[in-house]
């Protein structure tokens, strides 16, 4: 997503039981470090298959008779590739790097929505400052994450099995170890790429799906669709709402290479078939979401850090220009009232309160 794009954005069509939806609030961009994470998952996955497959080489190779000299066997190739052991530790190292996908993703989501709540509310700096803190670990997004990165190992350990026995099929027995050797870096990097480059992306996009379900001030997401997604048939889904908890349904389209059995229902953006995938869930602020940013305490999620009072609130939010503080509108009130008449129209003519403001913040 381009970084300039604003938090928010003019009310979204559809959604909602009556089709009435609030503010858009688009997704943040991939958060700092980002690409950081799908380089170390890459390093990190191909580094244990080639450590695996040098172990397996090593089985392979000709056994020592105790006395220097070589003996031709080694051990039964079925046997060797059948040690394979892939599973815990691929598993292991994608669930925490998608797991810090996830995090960095809410953090970056919750500060999109604290400001797009500023913005719904047109807050001034000074005035107050909004904060959203969710936790997602009790949603379907984050279950879904587990669930996947759970099957990765077993999925990786099964297909280099599978890749191993093909490709010693055929080679004597005395170059097996040298033909495992040559292929593991290849074969490590594959996977690296491949698994990074899926895991993390979704994981970000998992991660905005669970700050969606966890947070009261959203009513619905929306599928944004990139130009550059691979993937055609999300082309169709551009602009699509669906309230929080209901799935996205991608449909089947006639040609192409969509894979699998289609239509099918996703609770995140680009899960049907997330490799290569650059779509954006978007979120849809609740259309009952009030502009009066003290009525935004008691909601799940929200932390309203007023710098003024109740009082002083009212007053800025009644007579404040756009983009003034308290401080400023306050400033105004004191160069162009008496301040009689000031303490009149603002303080219900409580001239020790205006005085206190005007001390408060030394205009006295």
């Amino acid at each position: 997503m381009s970084s300039h794009l604003p938090a928010t954005v003019p009310p979204a069509p559809g959604g909602g039981e009556d089709g009435a939806t609030g503010d858009l609030v688009l997704a943040p961009a991939a958060p700092p470090g980002t690409e950081r994470l799908v380089a170390d998952l890459r390093e990190e996955v191909s580094r244990l298959i080639v450590a695996e497959l040098e172990r397996l080489a090593d089985a392979l190779a000709p056994d020592s008779d105790g006395a220097g000299r070589r003996r031709p066997g080694g051990r039964p190739v079925d046997r060797v590739v059948a040690s394979l052991d892939l599973a815990d530790a691929v598993r292991a190292a994608v669930h925490d790097a998608a797991g810090d996908a996830v995090r960095a993703a809410v953090a970056a989501t919750c500060d999109r929505l604290a400001d797009a709540l500023e913005g719904h509310a047109a807050v001034a700096d000074g005035v107050a400052v909004l904060s959203v803190a969710v936790d997602v670990t009790g949603t379907h997004a984050w279950e879904t994450v587990r669930r996947r990165t759970a099957r990765a190992g077993a999925f990786v350990e099964e297909r280099v099995r599978r890749q191993l026995r093909d490709l010693l099929r055929g080679v004597a027995d005395g170059d097996l170890a040298a033909t495992v050797r040559g292929r593991a870096a290849e074969i490590g990097d594959d996977y690296g790429r491949v698994l990074s480059g899926l895991e993390i992306p979704q994981a970000r996009r998992d991660g905005v799906a669970a700050v969606a379900e966890a947070a009261d001030v959203v009513a619905a997401t929306r599928w944004r669709a990139s130009d550059d997604c691979p993937h055609a048939w999300h082309a169709r889904m551009d602009g699509t709402v669906v309230d929080c908890g209901d799935p996205f349904v991608v449909p089947a389209v006639e040609g192409g290479d969509q894979p699998g059995a289609y239509p099918r229902a996703v609770f995140a953006v680009g899960a049907d078939e997330p490799f290569g995938c650059r779509c954006a869930q978007d979120l849809v602020l609740a259309a009952d979401v009030p502009t009066d940013v003290r009525e935004l305490r008691g909601w799940d999620g929200v932390d309203v850090d007023c710098r003024v009072t109740d009082r002083q609130y009212g007053v800025w939010l009644d007579h404040a220009r756009d983009g003034e503080d308290f401080a400023a509108l306050l400033a105004r009130i004191d160069a162009e009232y008496s301040r009689t008449r000031a303490a009149e129209t603002f303080c219900n003519g409580s001239k020790k309160q205006l005085y206190g403001w005007l001390a408060e913040y030394g205009l006295k």
